[in-house]
């Protein structure tokens, strides 16, 4: 009676732990890190890439949050300036210096690295490319890039509140 018992729940065990794998299926992430939308597998770049949701569940309202999820992306923020270091590559503290960290809202380039403190409203996702990005975004980008992409409009009124 004790191996048959022990048999049906090794049976049962092997069952449910088939059931969780057949459950437990990777969604494919899409990305436009070379300027199109591809896979993220696809890509040969190293990207870091949160979703709305993923910055939503995280409590995340700007720049200076994400930095606490991406691994070597770090802003320092002080009276004066802004850093943006990626892999340790920042352009210092000097206004007169470019940024060597190219940020992109939509496409759209940040020109002065003071609009990484604005905050993050209604983003589908948000894009951290490590590594000189010059070929695809342009100069300012020799320690990597920051795209940030917004949400498109739906057909749906729709809204949110958050308070502190």
């Amino acid at each position: 009676m004790k191996k048959q018992l022990s048999k049906s729940m090794l049976a049962l065990a092997i069952a449910s732990a088939a059931g969780a794998l057949n459950a437990a299926v990777l969604e494919e992430v899409i990305v436009t890190a070379q300027q199109r939308a591809q896979s993220l597998q696809d890509v040969p770049v190293s990207v870091a890439a949160l979703t709305a949701e993923k910055i939503s569940d995280a409590g995340i309202v700007d720049l200076q949050g994400l930095s606490e999820m991406i691994p070597n992306f770090s802003i320092n923020e002080t009276g004066i300036s802004t850093t943006v270091t990626i892999r340790g590559i920042s352009s210092g503290i000097n206004p007169g210096f470019e940024q060597s960290v190219g940020m992109y809202n939509d496409g759209v380039f940040y020109g002065r690295d003071q609009l990484a403190r604005i905050p993050m409203i209604d983003m589908e996702r948000v894009e951290v490319l490590r590594g000189p990005q010059g070929i695809l975004f342009g100069k300012n980008s020799i320690a990597g890039a920051v795209s940030q992409i917004t949400a498109k409009p739906t057909d749906e009124f729709e809204g949110s509140v958050t308070a502190l």
